[in-house]
């Protein structure tokens, strides 16, 4: 029987030990100082802050409450809508591909165009992190989505598919922000699920590079790497004429940059790296759609003390589009 005077810093130990990870893995992972991370399984430092809590409950792979032993009260409103949203999304994840009742008024109402207006908005939410408003209206979007998958004709279709895997990627992120890793994981085989029928190539390797993300997680680096090339192999055809396809190229060049330092990997990490920074001056300004890409985000990668003139790029290149 354990002791009542366990604390979440004795927890946050277990539950890394489980994982097999040194303090300096879990400290790599989280984003936290190893004297952080060693304070707080010490007791010296507490562990009671629910952004914190998060941070290693998703770099662990674990509930939040393997941390807290018991049910978190979420802190925040944010906190709590998008806790409690997650039933119902994890309801609309199960029942993705089950045709829904519908009536003939149900039918009649769908509106594409409606359906579009609705999801940009949630995705505007998504970029600003507005976990209390998506959590509330998530799950309503996705059904309504189901429903106009069935009630549309044919021929539009695809187009539903499409809104799909975006309002799929909305939940992904929401889901990882409140600390449900398994469920952003369904939610982003699902977004792959609707994007693969959406015949939208974009949109198909946008839901990819979130996949590979889910490999680096869980530390497949040979699977994610063979993700982010074949998407690479389809973009860079697409990239002299499309900004969208080049910023696109742009965010997984950063993501293999990851991978080769995941894999130790010096050389091949800043030559991806270059690879980006050159695509990011290309385009010249930050891009929000359909990933946050762009000068500033190619500059957040940059590691203090390293010089520009290690890097060795292929220079600038003339585009159609800049």
């Amino acid at each position: 029987m354990r002791k009542s005077a366990d604390h979440n810093g004795q927890r946050l130990a277990r539950a890394r030990l489980r994982r097999r990870w040194t303090q300096e893995r879990l400290a790599r992972e989280s984003g936290f100082s190893v004297g952080t991370v060693r304070a707080i399984e010490q007791g010296r430092r507490s562990l009671d802050n629910m952004g914190q809590l998060l941070t290693f409950a998703r770099a662990l792979e674990v509930p939040v409450t393997d941390l807290t032993g018991q049910p978190y009260a979420a802190s925040s409103p944010e906190q709590n809508a998008g806790q409690g949203a997650v039933a119902g999304i994890r309801r609309e994840l199960l029942l993705a591909e089950r045709e829904p009742r519908i009536s003939d008024a149900q039918a009649v109402s769908v509106s594409i165009p409606a359906l579009r207006g609705r999801v940009e908005d949630m995705s505007g939410r998504h970029r600003s992190a507005a976990l209390a408003s998506m959590g509330h209206d998530l799950p309503t979007l996705l059904r309504d989505l189901r429903v106009a998958r069935y009630a549309v004709p044919v021929a539009q279709r695809a187009a539903v598919y499409g809104l799909l895997a975006q309002a799929y990627e909305a939940a992904m992120d929401m889901l990882k922000q409140t600390g449900y890793v398994a469920d952003a994981t369904a939610a982003i085989e699902r977004a792959r699920w609707g994007a693969q029928r959406s015949g939208d190539p974009l949109r198909a390797l946008t839901v990819e590079w979130h996949y590979s993300g889910e490999f680096i997680r869980v530390g497949e680096l040979g699977d994610a790497a063979d993700i982010i090339e074949g998407g690479l192999r389809e973009l860079r055809p697409l990239a002299r004429e499309d900004v969208t396809a080049a910023a696109l190229t742009g965010a997984y060049e950063l993501k293999a940059s990851l991978v080769a330092a995941r894999a130790g990997d010096a050389v091949a990490t800043w030559e991806r790296w270059d690879r980006a920074r050159v695509i990011g001056e290309e385009i010249g300004r930050d891009l929000y759609e359909p990933l946050a890409f762009g000068p500033s985000n190619v500059a957040i990668w940059w590691p203090p003390g390293k010089s520009s003139a290690t890097c060795s790029g292929p220079g600038a290149r003339t585009t159609s589009w800049s």
